[in-house]
């Protein structure tokens, strides 16, 4: 049934009253001519009562009756909580929004409290509900967080605004309220709340870190002083300040006397206790803001800014006096160890050219307190000719008036010069009852370099190596006077890339192996050439007069041969002869002689260790080790003929043969359905600095039908850092073509993570040396914990090598390392017992041993 409005109603039946008025009238004998403008008159009449009537009605209107109607569809469009209340804060108009946060209908709520959904406000100190607050105080509020603790709203969080509503009359007749859900919101702050919290950890622990690294590589490990290599870095820049401004500045060097005497009697466990008391007490002796640094080996050296001369020799004799009173003991029995020092002073009073000068005329006046008496302090006062290169020596009995033969590259004196100088030192050695030194001295690895970037290069490296050598032994800078007699100290150039030095006249050899060591030191320091970084080795062989022979013939043999074993036991070493080396050495010649034919005999065989995940357990890689059976000494491990073919260059067939075979073992794993396993090879230095390296790597991979992806080169960090340059684009070369690069036996050498991040490396192998006792060594732990976080943080994998124990492997499990090998999972065993271990993950192996162990006892 239609409805009309009240006023059409009204206005029509005003209309039909009036019509039948009018036929009334009629009726009544009215003119009917008149009756069309009585029609419009009461028309226009009916019109105006209506529009007085719509008028006065709209006045009188009820707002809350009609509001529902007018709003509910634009309410419902919005995306917040809606709520009109009365006064009485009573539902009046709910949105959809607000009764599906509630659970309910829009129609359920109204004239219900508001207050019965149990509102509590968050992060406010009014007592007061907004919506209340609003009313009483006429004032919105805004921005107001409450929580809903009914069970349709709890855990939500709202953001609240509360608005009073007033009449025509300005009265209160209510409060519109929004409600907006903020819960997904404040979660996701709290989640990056949280995240921030993370990272500022990460931040400081990287920090932490950054710092354990910084120490690592700037102080030395027993001592905690300067290393050598910051201790020039920080004083080269105060050194020249002095100079620029014209201050006073002294240098000290001090040496504890006869300590190889010290290591032989009580130890070296004694004697690191002794260099460690010594250096405490040097500190102690200076001001506080003095550096002692380790120069090498029971050598110390000190910097005194603004010191003069006469000041830092007093502080050299209380240091020398405070080190005679030092009670050390010997643990094992109690004994006293006599320590005294000798100590050398210079300062900047003549003018040093630089700070290595200022540190060798200190060096010079050591050692003439070591010889003329020791415990003693000896200072440097008179200015004294440099010789930048070694001159050919004079003896007083064999004084030669030809010149030398020198060498042209260098400069130096030639091998006819120097077995001319050792026959001569003899003769002036045995009619004077002194001793000598002759040391030859071999670079590592120089062929590598001349192949690598031209012998052009190589002549400047080695004439570079020569000044250095010069610089550190000429005859003032290793052997003060003696007894005023002088010391002879001379360097010649005997071929190729090996050097030879003799000392002689010499009234004992204690300090021999000080000086070998800054000799080696000297070859080691980075070198740079046409925008090239170079980090060459050396080994040295030192033969004794009388000790090791009484003719030039002999000691110079005896030299060669103990630089042969030096070379073989690694790189920076050095040997004295001694008579063993003379039966390893026949041994050694025929060992070498039967490394020519291992392939051809087939007598090489190669070994496999695994490497586990220890997040999973399992196996996920194994590396190919090699073994030579010799078929009259037998099972020869590669640390014995390895440094052989290097020397001699067999190692890069040895290195090729490795490789193809290792990959047939890893085809054959793989058609055997490991296909998740990988192989790792270790390369040699001599096999990458091959330029044909990549493309013969390449060419077995496809022989044996390998993916590049599935090999791994484990290469060493000493072999990376000899040429950085040239290592950082062989890497590239080989990371491009899908093979995984990993170093091995990281933190033993002289690379660092922040060398590292230049190549593109998949993984570091952390050396068995820190985790032989990352159990019981905090500083080991804290290597280990820095070189992981390190390496995770610039996207390399850490493989832990030498893990032996459960508890080595609990501790790099709460590290986060990534792998581990060693032989608490398994030793490297043959190819057959090998492919027993790919399916056995780590903790039933353990169990099996544990149950083996427990049978046999």
């Amino acid at each position: 049934m239609l409805k009309f409005p009240l006023s059409l109603r009204l206005t029509t039946g005003f209309v039909v009253m009036m019509i039948g008025i009018l036929l009334l009238s009629e009726s009544l004998d009215y003119h009917f001519q008149y009756l069309p403008g009585l029609v419009a008159v009461i028309t226009i009449m009916g019109a105006a009562i209506s529009l007085f009537i719509i008028t006065r009605n709209h006045l009188h209107i009820d707002l809350a009756a009609v509001a529902p109607v007018l709003f509910e569809s634009t309410l419902d469009a919005l995306t917040e909580g809606v709520v009109l209340l009365d006064n009485r804060e009573r539902i009046i108009i709910a949105n959809a929004t607000f009764a599906n946060i509630m659970g309910t209908t829009p129609a359920s709520l109204k004239n219900i409290s508001i207050s019965r959904f149990g509102w509590q406000l968050l992060h406010s100190h009014e007592n007061e509900m907004p919506w209340t607050l609003a009313i009483r105080s006429r004032n919105q509020q805004t921005n107001i967080q409450m929580t809903m603790q009914g069970d349709s709203g709890k855990g939500k969080i709202f953001v609240v605004d509360s608005v009073p509503v007033r009449n025509s009359s300005s009265e209160s007749s209510g409060v519109m309220i929004t409600f907006d859900d903020v819960t997904r919101m404040e979660e996701k702050n709290d989640q990056l709340e949280s995240m921030l919290d993370m990272l500022k950890q990460s931040r400081d622990e990287v920090r932490r870190q950054n710092k354990v690294l910084e120490q690592l590589a700037t102080r030395d490990s027993l001592t905690n002083c300067l290393n050598r290599r910051s201790f020039f870095e920080k004083y080269g820049t105060v050194f020249g300040a002095a100079q620029r401004d014209n201050h006073e500045l002294s240098c000290i060097m001090a040496d504890i006397d006869l300590f190889k005497t010290i290591n032989d009697r009580h130890g070296h466990t004694s004697g690191d206790m002794v260099i460690k008391s010594v250096s405490e007490t040097l500190e102690k002796s200076l001001r506080p803001a003095d550096s002692v640094c380790r120069y090498g080996g029971e050598e110390f050296c000190i910097i005194l800014p603004g010191i003069s001369l006469v000041a830092a020799q007093a502080m050299a004799e209380r240091a020398r006096l405070n080190i005679e009173q030092l009670d050390i003991r010997n643990e094992t029995d109690n004994v006293v160890i006599p320590i005294t020092s000798s100590f050398g002073v210079s300062s900047n009073k003549h003018s040093p050219a630089s700070l290595s000068v200022l540190i060798d005329r200190a060096d010079k006046a050591l050692y003439q307190s070591k010889h003329g008496g020791r415990n003693c302090v000896t200072v440097w006062d008179q200015p004294q000719p440099q010789h930048e290169q070694a001159v050919c020596n004079t003896t007083e009995n064999t004084a030669r008036t030809t010149s030398c033969n020198l060498d042209t590259l260098t400069g130096l004196p030639d091998r006819n010069e120097y077995n001319y100088s050792v026959a001569a030192a003899i003769q002036t050695c045995q009619a004077n009852s002194r001793y000598a030194a002759i040391m030859m001295l071999d670079l590592d690895m120089f062929k590598r370099i001349n192949s690598t970037h031209g012998h052009a290069v190589g002549d400047d490296l080695l004439k570079i190596i020569s000044t250095r050598l010069a610089e550190v032994l000429r005859r003032t800078d290793t052997v003060a006077r003696l007894n005023n007699v002088s010391g002879i100290t001379s360097i010649y150039r005997l071929g190729g890339d090996e050097f030879g030095i003799l000392l002689s006249n010499l009234d004992c050899t204690d300090f021999i192996d000080a000086i070998v060591n800054r000799a080696i030191e000297s070859v080691t320091t980075r070198i740079d050439i046409q925008g090239n970084e170079f980090h060459l080795s050396c080994s040295v062989g030192v033969s004794l007069f009388p000790d090791h022979g009484t003719s030039a013939e002999a000691l110079l043999k005896n030299a060669s041969t103990a630089l042969y074993y030096a070379k073989l036991q690694g790189h920076n070493l050095y040997r004295f002869y001694d008579e063993e080396l003379n039966r390893d050495s026949l041994e050694s010649m025929q060992l070498e002689n039967d490394l020519r034919h291992v392939i051809e005999r087939k007598e090489l065989e190669l070994y496999y260790q695994p490497k586990i995940n220890i997040a999973s357990g399992r196996v996920t890689s194994v590396e190919a080790l090699l073994r030579w059976q010799h078929p009259r000494l037998g099972m020869i491990p590669p640390a014995e003929f390895i440094p052989i073919a290097e020397e001699n260059g067999l190692i890069i067939d040895i290195g090729y043969h490795v490789l193809e075979h290792a990959c047939l073992q890893l085809r054959q794993w793989q058609d055997d359905g490991y296909e998740h396993i990988s192989v790792a090879v270790n390369l040699s230095a001599v096999q990458f600095s091959q330029r044909d390296l990549l493309k013969r790597i390449l060419t077995i991979c496809d022989e044996t039908g390998i993916c590049p992806n599935k090999l791994e080169l484990e290469i060493t960090e000493s072999t990376v850092m000899q040429n950085i340059d040239m290592a950082a684009s062989t890497l590239r070369a080989l990371h491009c073509s899908g093979i995984r690069i990993s170093i091995d036996d990281f933190g033993t050498g002289y690379s660092s993570l922040n060398h590292l991040k230049r190549f593109p490396i998949n993984s570091v192998k952390v050396d068995r040396t820190f985790v032989r006792d990352i159990t019981s060594d905090p500083d080991d732990a804290a290597i280990v914990r820095a070189i992981i976080s390190m390496s995770h943080s610039m996207g390399m994998k850490v493989i832990a090598e030498g893990v032996e124990t459960r508890g080595q492997l609990d501790i790099l499990r709460e590290l986060q390392c990534d792998e581990i090998q060693g032989f608490l999972f398994s030793p490297p065993v043959p190819r057959h017992q090998a492919t027993t271990l790919l399916n056995q993950p780590i903790e039933k192996r353990l169990q099996q041993d544990a149950a083996t162990l427990a049978q046999s006892g």
